[in-house]
Order: structure tokens, then sequence, then C-alpha cells
């Protein structure tokens, strides 16, 4: 059986992509930030078994944790195990961070 993605996933990074040229395209010359784009290929999200709005947000939260959490203790969170995180638990993770 083939995997599929959820069209929510696609519908919601190609909105988040138009909103981000959009930005960049804002910012380019004055404040020196950019954001990055999504990649908008079906298939690269099967391949990394992100299947739901949720998988992907999950994602994104766990690839904050992982680079945000090097920036701020010099280290990466190796002795997190992600696998057994919530959504609610990483987003605790993420505003201990931010704090």
């Amino acid at each position: 059986m083939k995997k599929q993605i959820c069209p929510k996933i696609l519908n919601y990074i190609k909105k988040y992509n138009e909103e981000t040229r959009k930005y960049n395209e804002e910012h380019r010359n004055t404040t020196g930030n950019w954001k990055s784009l999504m990649i908008e290929d079906e298939n690269h999200w099967i391949e990394y078994n992100i299947l739901t709005l949720r998988d992907l947000v999950r994602e994104n939260l766990i690839n904050y944790i992982w680079d945000e959490f090097k920036s701020v203790n010099g280290i990466r969170p190796r002795f997190m195990n992600f696998n057994k995180m919530g959504i609610r638990q990483l987003r605790k993770e993420v505003n201990l961070l931010n704090q």
C-alpha cells in the first residue's frame, strides 16, 4: 500500500511559502532577515514519514529544539528522547528555551 499525505499538509506548506516569499521580498533590503521556504514535493514528506499536519508540527518543534538548545547551551540535546515526547511537552521545551 502506497503511503499518502494528508492534503492539508500541502495546503499549509503552499500558504506558508506564499507568506514567506512576501516576507522575504519586503525585508530583503532593509533588515537582512529572511525565512526559509518549505519543500512542496509530496514525495519528500512521505520519505520522512510526515503524513499529517500534526506530524509536520511535531517535526518542526523537534528541529527548533535541536537547533535552539545548541544555541543556548552549546551542545545538542542528544539526551532528549523525542520519540516519547508529545506536542505539549515539545512546546513546553520550546517555551523554556525562549525564556
